[in-house]
């Protein structure tokens, strides 16, 4: 399985080379394109109509936009279900208003969409995974979550192995539901990890002031924790300085990484259409 992560400034064009690069992966073998934005725009791009969240797009071709809301109330209530069977009921109500607070903030959107992502990662099978991101902020976040899901699920066992101890001495050997369910999560993460971690980044950015400088700090927070295999210079209108600080502090900070130049169509490019072809001629050599 490879796995491509499409990522850059809101409105540079994430979800066009996205979509392009997957549709051109989709004739090589079995391919998902997954949004990790709250804004999905892959049905729009491809004028999908079903209002599920996973779509066919060809034979070898799935779209998935996973909705974050609907989510995280499903994680709260398997997290309140198991809380509710393994804790007195003091001990639930004391918990409860924390639960219901997390079901409400929507600062877990990025986790529960991480999830989404892990769970095709780990269990699909997939050639070819496309992912398209969020704004920056989001991409760093993603970038982190397999660490930091680590150390939460190390502490946790840690904790409840020390309780399970305590427990066998007074009621013996017993199986515990919570014990197993974080053993798994913190296989699953490291699995995610390993996998996540040979991720191919493209990054998308076009030749204006912000743009270049927020790639700029995104390539410093990215190194040491993603490949980059691409620049996607879009819109580009001819040689630029700009255009050229970035290149040369991508290969700085990566090595060798390839630059593709997409000019500006007088029609927004499309399947299907004269503009579209042309787009996804660009984006060849990333196959």
């Amino acid at each position: 399985m490879r796995i491509y992560a499409v990522g850059g400034k809101g409105g540079v064009g994430k979800t066009t080379v996205a979509c392009f690069l997957s549709l051109l992966l989709a004739k090589k073998g079995k391919t998902l394109i997954i949004s990790t934005d709250l804004a999905h725009s892959i049905k729009d791009f491809f004028s999908i109509k079903e209002s599920s969240q996973e779509f066919r797009i060809s034979e070898s071709f799935i779209g998935y936009e996973p909705d974050a809301r609907e989510g995280l109330r499903k994680y709260i209530s398997g997290i309140e279900e198991k809380t509710r069977r393994n804790f007195s009921p003091i001990v639930f109500e004391d918990f409860k208003p924390f639960l219901n607070f997390s079901s409400k903030d929507p600062s877990n959107y990025d986790l529960i969409l991480y999830e989404k992502l892990k769970e095709k990662v780990i269990k699909g099978d997939y050639q070819f995974i496309v992912v398209d991101t969020a704004a920056t902020g989001q991409v760093l976040k993603f970038l982190s979550l397999p660490q930091r899901l680590l150390i939460w699920y190390g502490l946790l066992l840690k904790w409840r192995k020390k309780y399970v101890a305590l427990r066998e001495k007074i009621k013996g050997k017993q199986e515990d539901e919570l014990l197993s369910m974080a053993e798994k999560k913190k296989k699953e993460a490291e699995e995610a990890k390993k996998k996540l971690g040979e991720m191919e980044f493209i990054w998308v950015f076009e030749p204006g002031t912000l743009s270049i400088k927020e790639s700029l700090r995104a390539m410093e927070e990215m190194k040491g924790r993603v490949k980059l295999r691409a620049l996607v210079a879009n819109r580009f209108s001819g040689e630029n300085r700009l255009v050229e600080t970035v290149v040369k502090r991508g290969r700085n900070l990566f090595g060798e990484v390839n630059l593709i130049k997409i000019p500006s169509f007088e029609e927004e490019p499309f399947p299907g259409t004269t503009q579209g072809e042309q787009f996804k001629d660009y984006l060849k050599n990333l196959t």
